[in-house]
């Protein structure tokens, strides 16, 4: 009897299985540009499984400049929306995602019309105020299988701004022919890069030795020394007045700031 029993339950059991009705991975719900994700306010970030998200003819049709402009593929791709009060310039940066993204971006309802820009892992795109931009994160290798999408989305800082001074005293290597010229720089801001460069002239009898000098220098507000090496591209430094030709450039994704000197020194050892 009890044998009896469990083979019905066994049987019953089966028939369960084969009736029940598998669950199928669903693409994401910004899959497609109608569904696009709303980003409410600045700044944004969205983490996403793009596994099972796709591509139409619609996505394919907007995604072309993109393609136009170099991008390898255009695969699972999944969509944000913003809406602007202000002028604003976005950046979109999706590098931290577990696979190779592009970003494509659209002033208004995509479409080759409307697009704006494309890149690889982040990009900057300005919107006017009351415009809305539309955002395509999508895997950028044919093939691509997606994964997990990391995406923030701020608000572009501004250039960074630059001062610079030049010292009018430097020294020369009576031996090497090198010479060494100083001064100061600010860079106030977010950065890329910053630094300082420019030449060193000098009229040495009939001929002008002219070197090139590049010094780095840090963001952050304070004013540093700065300090160069010039070795000229043929002749050497001596004593008596050059010319220092300068500036301090510092940049991020938004432009650059700088700041250019040209000052009489003199060389001395």
């Amino acid at each position: 009897m009890i044998r009896t029993k469990s083979l019905i339950a066994l049987f019953t059991i089966g028939l369960l299985m084969l009736g029940a009705t598998p669950a199928f991975a669903q693409p994401p719900p910004n899959d497609t540009i109608a569904g696009a994700t709303p980003i409410p306010a600045l700044p944004f970030s969205n983490t996403v499984d793009t596994t099972e998200a796709t591509t139409d003819a619609a996505e394919l049709a907007a995604a072309q400049p993109c393609l136009d402009f170099g991008a390898p593929a255009i695969e699972k791709a999944v969509w944000y929306v913003y809406t602007a009060s202000a002028p604003v310039t976005l950046v979109v940066n999706t590098t931290a995602s577990s696979y190779t993204t592009g970003i494509a971006a659209y002033n208004g309802v995509p479409s080759a019309a409307t697009f704006m820009r494309c890149g690889p892992g982040q990009i900057s795109a300005s919107v006017g105020p009351g415009q809305t931009a539309y955002l395509m994160a999508f895997g950028d290798q044919p093939g691509s299988l997606g994964g997990t999408l990391r995406i923030t989305v701020q608000e572009a800082p501004p250039p960074p701004q630059v001062s610079l001074t030049v010292d009018p005293l430097g020294t020369f290597d009576p031996i090497s022919g090198t010479a060494t010229v100083s001064g100061t720089a600010t860079c106030t801001g977010i950065a890329d890069f910053a630094g300082v460069n420019g030449t060193l002239t000098q009229s040495v009898g009939r001929f002008a030795v002219t070197g090139f000098f590049f010094a780095p220098l840090a963001c952050d507000g304070l004013s540093h020394a700065w300090s160069a090496l010039v070795t000229s591209f043929g002749g050497k430094y001596a004593g008596g007045p050059a010319t220092v030709q300068a500036t301090a450039i510092a940049c991020n994704i938004s432009g650059c700031g700088q700041a250019s000197v040209t000052q009489q020194v003199r060389l001395r050892r």
